[in-house]
C-alpha cells in the first residue's frame, strides 16, 4: 500500500494543516455526534491522531465496503451521495470511526504522530496511507484523478522535506522517512526520532 511517512514537530503539522486547509480537492472526514460523519473542508485543529481526508474529486463515498457488492455496481443505496451533509455509520461498522471496507481510492488515512507514545521523548513517526489499486483485481481500482492528486501530494513533500534513514546519521544509507524543516532541525541537534510507527 502506498505510503508517505514523516518526521513531524508541531511547527511542521501547523504547515501540514494549513496546507490541507487551503487544498480545494481535499476535505476531513470528522464526527457529527454518536455514530455520525460528515465532511467538513477545513480544521481548527491538528492534535496527534488518526484522520481521514476525502479526495472530492473522487465522487460520493462508500456506505458499504466494495466486498459486499459481490461485483455488481454500487447504487446510490450504496453510496453517501452527500458526505457534507453527514450519515450515520452502518451497525456492522466500526463506531468509532467510518468504514469503508479494506479502504476506498478516493480516501487517504493521515496519522499524526509529533510526539511518539511507543517511544517516549522520541518524534514519531506521522505519514499518508492509500489504498491505491488494492481492489482492482475486483474491479475497485483508483481513478486517474486519485492518482494523479497521490503524485501531487507526494511532490509537495519531496519539495519540503528531507528523505532520512530511520536511525543513525541522516547523511546515511537507505533514506526513507521524510523529515519536514523543524523536526529536521530538531534530529540536527540530537532530538532522538522512533524508527517504528506507533499506529
Amino acid at each position: 500500500m502506498p505510503w508517505l511517512p514523516m518526521y513531524l514537530d508541531k511547527k511542521d503539522v501547523q504547515a501540514i494543516q494549513t496546507y490541507l486547509n487551503a487544498d480545494e480537492e481535499i476535505a476531513f472526514i470528522v464526527s457529527n455526534g454518536p455514530k455520525r460523519w460528515k465532511t467538513v473542508k477545513t480544521v481548527d485543529k491538528f492534535p496527534d491522531g488518526v484522520y481521514r481526508l476525502w479526495f472530492i474529486p473522487s465522487g460520493p463515498l462508500p456506505l458499504v465496503p466494495p466486498t459486499s457488492l459481490n461485483g455488481r455496481e454500487p447504487t446510490e443505496d450504496d453510496l453517501i451521495m452527500n458526505p457534507w451533509k453527514g450519515w450515520s455509520t452502518q451497525p456492522s461498522f466500526k463506531y468509532w470511526f467510518p468504514d469503508f471496507g479494506g479502504g476506498h481510492p478516493g480516501v487517504f488515512r493521515l496519522t499524526i504522530c509529533s510526539n511518539s507514545k511507543n517511544y517516549p521523548g522520541k518524534i514519531g513517526i506521522s505519514g499518508v496511507e492509500w489504498i491505491g489499486d488494492h481492489f482492482k483485481i475486483i474491479g475497485h481500482g483508483a481513478d486517474n484523478h486519485s492518482k494523479a492528486y497521490w503524485n501531487k501530494l507526494k511532490n509537495w513533500v519531496k519539495k519540503n522535506a528531507k528523505q532520512i534513514p530511520r536511525e543513525g546519521s541522516i547523511e546515511g544509507p537507505k533514506p526513507e522517512i521524510w523529515a519536514f524543516p523543524s523536526a529536521l532541525k530538531g534530529i540536527e541537534v540530537g532530538k532522538n526520532r522512533a524508527n517504528n510507527p506507533d499506529i
